[in-house]
């Protein structure tokens, strides 16, 4: 029905916001949040930053969606 499909659309639209909002720490702040990363995940750090989208290039798609 249409309830679930809007609420589907929005779990995914936030999910990708804090996606969005990990890049642009990252974009921001290189060092600081590798070093907070690390101190979270260990050693999947490096995996994680490395899947972090281009916050340049995602935001706009995803403002205009949400």
């Amino acid at each position: 029905m249409n309830a679930d499909r809007y609420e589907k659309d929005l779990n995914a639209l936030v999910s990708k916001g804090w996606v969005l909002y990990n890049s642009i720490q990252h974009a921001c702040f290189p060092q600081e949040f590798a070093r907070e990363v690390k101190s979270s995940l260990g050693d999947k750090a490096k995996e994680f930053i490395q899947a972090l989208p281009s916050f340049k290039d995602e935001y706009q798609p995803w403002y205009s969606e949400a």
